[in-house]
């Protein structure tokens, strides 16, 4: 907004000058008039945008209104010249409003899935062991030894039914009044919170029982792979947030959430490998599916992401991407739970 200042009324007809800036989209512009000169605030963009010389303020009156009339009109049409690219980016073919039937849909899937589970496995299935190590005294050379202990059990059954309804919550928390107006405010932006929040969550409940079926039953392990993996989905959510604000794809969050995100792979790998190499490590068969098949799921998101920044086909609308989120995420789920289902529980 042009802002008249009290002694502006004396001063020399005021003229904006020639002005460019680049990024710093999504920013309100602010325009400040002072004794003739110009002040430029953040002003959004996409790039270099030149302005000629040609708009001009004469002194004002002593008519506020009139001048204040002036004003208003220059500032609506520098809004809507800086912010016209900005508003085609929001333009989908989709209709966002059939988004509330597909996470329905969505919802009852992975609910369906969780109570079946449930109620199928109760009091079933591999019985997964939490251990830990402490330091006692007595070791080699008067040194203390590490001494592995117990901590307790737990069924993979519940576990499984976990990630499923973590799921389920999401979709349905996604669809409630006032909240789904939000969720297609910001997938217009280009961003979906409730999304990454849940695979922070969900996927790492999921790479933790993968990591146990390896062989990786430390409690400290377990929960230093849960966050490196919640991490990485949150490195995911400020790829998307960082975006915002630049004309161009950063894809310094993208590359940093990889990093981070191969880390518990590679752990798991180490003790997978390591008990099929030994002659007295025994891996189930039906592990050896899971640790290729949710590899690959885990990493057809990030395809996603790409291709959704690289507006590759469809993926040019970012409802296209968002969708097949949605429907990688079932599938990746749905696969987890009912080969562990299958290999561990129903078969015990």
């Amino acid at each position: 907004m042009l802002r008249r200042e009290r002694w502006f009324d004396s001063s020399p007809p005021a003229h904006i000058i020639g002005v460019c800036r680049s990024g710093g989209t999504g920013r309100r512009s602010r325009l400040k008039i002072c004794r003739g000169n110009t002040r430029v605030g953040s002003i959004p963009s996409f790039g270099t945008i030149p302005v000629k010389p040609v708009l001009s303020v004469p002194p004002l009156d002593n008519n506020w209104m009139v001048g204040y009339t002036h004003i208003i009109s220059i500032s609506n049409f520098w809004r809507q010249a800086m912010t016209g690219i900005r508003q085609e980016t929001q333009h989908s073919s989709y209709d966002l409003n059939r988004l509330r039937i597909y996470n329905s849909l969505m919802g009852l899937l992975h609910l369906g899935q969780a109570i079946a589970i449930v109620i199928l496995g109760w009091g079933k299935g591999l019985t997964v062991p939490i251990t830990t190590s402490y330091l006692k005294a007595g070791g080699p050379g008067g040194m203390p030894a590490p001494t592995p202990a117990t901590l307790g059990t737990f069924r993979l059954g519940p576990a499984i039914a976990i990630f499923l309804l973590l799921s389920a919550i999401a979709h349905f928390v996604t669809i409630l009044p006032g909240v789904f107006e939000w969720y297609k405010a910001n997938l217009r932006r280009g961003i979906n919170y409730i999304r990454w929040y849940e695979y922070a969550l969900s996927s790492s409940v999921m790479i933790v029982i993968i990591a146990e079926l390896s062989g990786m039953f430390d409690l400290s392990s377990a929960i230093m792979l849960f966050s490196l993996n919640a991490a990485m989905n949150l490195f995911g959510l400020m790829m998307e947030l960082h975006n915002q604000t630049t004309a161009r794809t950063d894809w310094t969050s993208f590359i940093f959430g990889s990093i981070i995100g191969l880390v518990p792979w590679v752990v798991i790998c180490l003790y997978f490998f390591s008990a099929a190499a030994s002659a007295t490590g025994t891996i189930p068969t039906f592990v050896y599916y899971i640790l290729g098949t949710i590899f690959v799921f885990f990493n057809c998101f990030a395809i996603n992401m790409v291709l959704q920044y690289r507006k590759v086909g469809k993926w040019r609308d970012y409802i296209f991407g968002e969708r097949v989120y949605v429907l990688l995420s079932l599938v990746a789920k749905s696969a987890l739970a009912w080969q562990i289902f299958f290999g561990a529980v129903a078969r015990n």
